[in-house]
C-alpha cells in the first residue's frame, strides 16, 4: 500500500483565503503544519485567518492581492518566493459571481469581471508559478470550481461560463503537465454555504448546502494521496 504523502512545510497558496471555502481549506493545512501563502482583497480578513493558522501550527504571509489584476499577481509570487523560496500547491479557490440576471440583462462589465475573477485569475496565478513546479517536476493545481461549469443554470449564464471556462483550463493544464509529474484536479461541488452564496440566493434551501469545512477535508486528504495516483476531477454532491 503507498504510502500518503506528508504535508509538513508544504508551500501552499491559497486564492479566496480570507472567508468561506478558502479559510476553511487554509485551516484545515494549517493543521497538516504546512506553509500558506494567504491570497484576498481584503487585509483585515487575511490577517484573521493568519492568527488562526499560526495558532494549528502552520506559517503563513499575507498577499493582498486583486487576482484580476497581473501586475498583483506578480508581486504576491515575488513575495511568496521571497519568503519560501519555492511552492508546491496552488489551489484555484476564489471566485465571484454578478447578480443572477436574464441573459438579456446582463451587463458586460459583470460578464468581463467575473470573467477576469474566475477563469483569467485561475489562469494567471497558474502561469505565474508553472515555471517553479516545472523546474521541480512536481506540484500540484486544485481548481475550486462548480457544478454550474458542467451544466448550465438560468440567470447565471456569466457566471456558468466562466467555471465552465475555469474546468476546461484545468484540463488542458493537466494535458500538458502531467508527464512532468504535476498533478491537476478540478472540484465541483454543488453550493456551499458561504456568504456569496446568500447574497446571492437568499431564498435557497438551507439543507441543499454542503459546509466549508467539508470542502476542506476534501482538499487535504486529496493532496495526501499517493503521487501516483491522478485524480483529475472530483464532483461533490449534496445528499
Amino acid at each position: 500500500m503507498a504510502n500518503k504523502v506528508k504535508l509538513t512545510n508544504k508551500v501552499i497558496v491559497i486564492s479566496g483565503a480570507g472567508r468561506g471555502v478558502g479559510r476553511s481549506i487554509a485551516l484545515a493545512l494549517a493543521s497538516e503544519k504546512t506553509r500558506l501563502v494567504l491570497v484576498a482583497r481584503t487585509v483585515s480578513e487575511l490577517e484573521d485567518v493568519k492568527v488562526e493558522v499560526e495558532d494549528l501550527g502552520a506559517s503563513a504571509i499575507v498577499c493582498p492581492t486583486d487576482i484580476s489584476d497581473p501586475h498583483q499577481i506578480q508581486v504576491m509570487a515575488d513575495e511568496t518566493l521571497k519568503a519560501f523560496e519555492t511552492v508546491d500547491v496552488i489551489i484555484n479557490n476564489a471566485g465571484w459571481s454578478p447578480p443572477l440576471r436574464p441573459i438579456q440583462d446582463t451587463t458586460i462589465e459583470d460578464w468581463n469581471y467575473v470573467v477576469n475573477v474566475n477563469a483569467r485569475g485561475t489562469f494567471l496565478i497558474t502561469k505565474v508559478f508553472l515555471p517553479t513546479l516545472l523546474a521541480k517536476q512536481s506540484g500540484h493545481v486544485i481548481n475550486i470550481s462548480s457544478v454550474t461549469g458542467v451544466r448550465g443554470v438560468a440567470t447565471a449564464s456569466a457566471y456558468c461560463m466562466s467555471k465552465a471556462a475555469q474546468l476546461a483550463f484545468g484540463q488542458s493544464l493537466l494535458a500538458e503537465v502531467r508527464s512532468y509529474g504535476i498533478h491537476v484536479t478540478n472540484l465541483t461541488s454543488e453550493p456551499v454555504d458561504t456568504r456569496m452564496r446568500w447574497e446571492i440566493t437568499p431564498d435557497y434551501p438551507a439543507d441543499r448546502v454542503m459546509q466549508p469545512d467539508d470542502i476542506g477535508q476534501i482538499v487535504v486528504n486529496l493532496l495526501k494521496m499517493g503521487e501516483k495516483v491522478v485524480i483529475d476531477e472530483i464532483p461533490i454532491r449534496v445528499l
